[in-house]
Formats: C-alpha cells, structure tokens, sequence
C-alpha cells in the first residue's frame, strides 16, 4: 500500500466524502500537506473542515498569543488556553476532530520566514494578513509550484483569491 493510498480505516471513516467525489479525490486529499497561517475567526473554521476532510498534514502558522478577546471567538480555546501562543494552544481540540491527521504548531513570526520553507506544502491559505504579503507568498508559491488561497472576512462582507497555478475554461 503507497503512503497516499487510503487504510481500511480511513475509508471506513470518509465514506460518506468517498461517495460524494470518489476515491481518486479522496486519495488527493489524503496526500495534500497544508499551511494554515493564521488560526482566527475565518482561519478557525478552515482548520476545522479540512481537518474533517481527511488531509495528510496541517501546520498552523500563528505566532499571537492568546487573550480572553481571542479565546470566546475561537472554539478550539478554553480559558487555560489564555497567555499561550495561539498555533499551539489550539492543537489538543484540533487533532481530537482527525487523530489520522498529522497536526503541527508553528510559532515563529511569519515575516521571517524564508522562501525555502514553504516548499513542502501543497497548498498555503492565509487569513488575516496585509496584501503585501500575500503578494509575496504568491510569487514564493508560484515559483515553487504550490497553491494558494487567500481570504478574510469582515461581518457581512468578505473575500477569496485563490491561485491553482493554472486556469482551464471551456467553450
């Protein structure tokens, strides 16, 4: 059995997804290495659903710490979870959702990051950070050929931009 080949128990457990879009899409979510940056408000739930979804890995990128504000708008904080680095205090609820997922922490300050680290992802997806930097980590994620969304939301209002690396439409 290859690395991405689903086990008895994860096609147990992703039944009802492997009905929905089959197995071959399954095994590609299986197979995906995730960077979250930023784990608040929208980022929360994106660490949710793709944890659900049966992905291979997801590092958390977020060096805040956490305050009281931040801890009742996060469901993966509880109050012991106040005055820790938020990528970390998050991890116990989060890897409960999937234990098959493999769950890192990473609490060093985004803006000094080097190119090189962003490598090993499939795909990147950012909340909550200045447009500069978004523009930044598309040309690192362009040269390195690894995916790119990009969001936030502000109440009723909020944005996506994704970047796959290509663009197919049809006529």
């Amino acid at each position: 059995m290859s690395e991405n080949t689903l086990s008895a128990v994860e096609a147990e457990l992703y039944d009802r997804q492997i009905r929905l879009w089959g197995i071959e899409s399954q095994e590609k979510l299986r197979a995906a290495n995730v960077l979250l940056i930023n784990c608040r408000g929208l980022g929360c739930e994106i660490a949710k659903n793709i944890l659900l979804s049966g992905i291979n890995s997801l590092t958390i990128l977020d060096d805040v710490i956490v305050t009281e504000d931040l801890q009742i708008k996060n469901f993966f904080l509880s109050s012991d979870s106040i005055g820790k680095k938020l990528a970390e205090a998050v991890l116990p609820k989060a890897q409960a959702l999937n234990p098959l997922v493999k769950l890192s922490a990473d609490t060093d300050n985004l803006y000094e990051k080097d190119s090189k680290f962003y490598e090993g992802f499939t795909i990147i997806i950012t909340t909550a950070i200045k447009t500069d930097l978004v523009l930044k980590l598309d040309k690192i994620c362009r040269n390195n050929k690894v995916k790119l969304i990009s969001g936030d939301v502000f109440g009723m209002f909020g944005f996506c931009v994704a970047d796959f690396l290509k663009h197919d439409y049809y006529e």
